[in-house]
């Protein structure tokens, strides 16, 4: 069960991206940097069981390392990880 959907990527300023996606509404999500790759980590607010039907547009911005632009989707869904979808952006 996928938890994000309609997602992409822009350039703001360079090297300055945004990231626009969709997430169900009983959704959250969280953006952390591990070395030089960003997670978009998204799950189920807490007490909810199954994603809504009613999805919601998310963005954020991040900045390329290195010239580049990494970053995974961490979706958790009744305790399964699912790294996915990818995106790269590489402007060397």
């Amino acid at each position: 069960m996928a938890l994000v959907k309609d997602y992409g990527v822009k350039v703001l300023t360079y090297p300055n991206f945004q990231v626009d996606f969709k997430i169900p509404d009983n959704c959250n999500f969280v953006v952390t940097t591990v070395s030089k790759y960003y997670n978009i980590t998204v799950q189920l607010n807490p007490g909810c069981t199954k994603p809504s039907n009613i999805w919601m547009p998310c963005s954020t911005t991040m900045d390329a390392i290195d010239d580049i632009l990494d970053a995974n989707f961490v979706q958790i869904v009744s305790g399964i990880v699912s790294t996915r979808p990818k995106m790269r952006v590489d402007n060397c």
